[in-house]
């Protein structure tokens, strides 16, 4: 391959651009850490201040003890004692008359226990990943909540979260999944440090076509007492190909989860980076914090990051990455005649940098000379080779960049195919266009 052949003279001219040009840094290959920008939720104390009593004074103690009583303690008699003997009723198949059995069996005084035997026995509804909870106070009421994930014959997965409200048990919070497997529980405890436990869980959605090409939806809720009901934690809903997984990273009490990004790509959306999403409490909810991006896999990948940083402005930075794109063999290429069109693309690109303006004695020239000792096959003509002829001979008589960028605007414009073989990447990769292939 000509790229093989003439790898000895890229090495030699590539490492030359890059030691006037740049500091001679390689180009990082590992994920950077950053720290944690976690807000983390303290503690406070507050109450009304009582009109002076001349009985009391201003005595600091006495104040002290009036204003930290004992808070009351919750009345549990105010709800059914789940502990009768109650029998769970024949119903349809549609969640609606699931759930309103469920919260009349509840209400009614039967017991968790009898509950969960029931759904899976006489309704057979729970499965193997079905289950019942009645052991945390989600609301911070004194009384914990019935907590039910199960499967609506005719809907798909439910997961089901019950508290007791006057006298009587409602259903206040549901969320469904679009297989008939119940959504997962991730995490069921306080990850935010506020003093309520959190419900953090997943539920899958699959390709109907191809039941095994299936992602995991995150959300993430709590009680808000100001709402009087449960909010979402997350601002969107988190979609991935792996459910997320909690680790309090930086020991501070709050929990913060990750999802790990492994999809490399198809043919619909093109090459992917892979990576890990961090997600942490800002005071308010759970954002995306740190995105910790693996080293690429393909050649496009590590193009299309110079080209970026060309924009942008950090040309130096961008002639390491073009010197890693054409000579790191651990890349890999996306399509079969990639080698050609991306080598004369990458040669091009590092030949306009040689004019950019945080560029000082560059080789310019140098860099036209290797182009036109490397490619020259007559069969092999590309768009690229084109526009570094045509900016070359731009700059040699104006020396002015932008003129010779103009120049090859215009050729791009009149030859579509300069753009068609850098935007057939598919729908998640950028979309060049005339004037981003030559920025300056």
């Amino acid at each position: 391959m000509l790229k093989r052949c003439l790898l000895t003279l890229t090495l030699l001219i590539i490492s030359a651009l890059s030691a006037a040009c740049t500091s001679g840094d390689d180009v990082p290959r590992e994920p950077t850490v950053v720290p944690f920008p976690t807000v983390t939720a303290g503690v406070s104390i507050s109450g009304n201040v009582s009109a002076f009593n001349p009985n009391i004074g201003v005595n600091p103690a006495t104040a002290i003890a009036i204003a930290n009583q004992p808070t009351p303690t919750p009345d549990l008699l105010v709800c059914p004692p789940l502990s009768g003997e109650v029998a769970l009723r024949d119903v349809d198949d549609d969640n609606a008359s699931i759930v309103d059995e469920i919260t009349r069996f509840l209400s009614a005084g039967g017991s968790p226990v009898a509950l969960e035997d029931a759904l899976r026995d006489q309704w057979e509804i729970l499965g193997e990943d079905g289950f019942i909870r009645a052991d945390i106070d989600l609301t911070g009421e004194g009384q914990p909540e019935i907590i039910v994930a199960y499967t609506a014959p005719d809907e798909g997965g439910v997961l089901l979260i019950l508290g007791c409200v006057n006298r009587r048990y409602e259903a206040r919070f549901t969320a469904n999944s679009d297989t008939f497997d119940p959504p997962t529980v991730i995490f069921l405890s306080d990850m935010n440090n506020d003093g309520r436990s959190d419900v953090l869980f997943t539920t899958r959605r699959c390709d109907s076509a191809v039941s095994e090409v299936c992602e995991f939806q995150t959300n993430l809720t709590a009680w808000q007492p100001t709402a009087f009901r449960f909010v979402s934690l997350l601002g969107t809903v988190i979609v991935s190909g792996n459910p997320p997984e909690v680790v309090d990273f930086d020991n501070d009490s709050v929990q913060e989860f990750f999802v790990r990004i492994d999809n490399r790509g198809d043919e619909i959306t093109g090459p992917l980076r892979t990576g890990t999403n961090i997600y942490d409490w800002n005071g308010s909810g759970y954002v995306l914090s740190i995105v910790q991006v693996d080293p690429p896999l393909y050649r496009i990948q590590v193009v299309q990051e110079a080209d970026n940083s060309m924009v942008e402005g950090f040309t130096p930075t961008a002639i390491n990455l073009y010197q890693s794109a054409l000579t790191d063999d651990s890349l890999r290429n996306w399509y079969d005649d990639e080698t050609p069109i991306l080598d004369t693309y990458i040669y091009y690109r590092v030949l306009i940098a040689q004019a950019a303006p945080d560029i000082e004695n560059g080789n310019f020239i140098g860099v036209y000379q290797s182009i036109t000792e490397t490619f020259n096959d007559p069969e092999l003509v590309t768009p690229y080779l084109v526009m570094a002829q045509i900016f070359f001979d731009s700059y040699q008589v104006a020396q002015d960049a932008s003129a010779a960028c103009a120049e090859v605007v215009n050729y791009v414009l009149n030859n579509p195919e300069a753009l068609e073989l850098l935007n057939r990447y598919g729908t998640n990769n950028p979309t060049y266009t005339a004037r981003q292939l030559c920025p300056l």
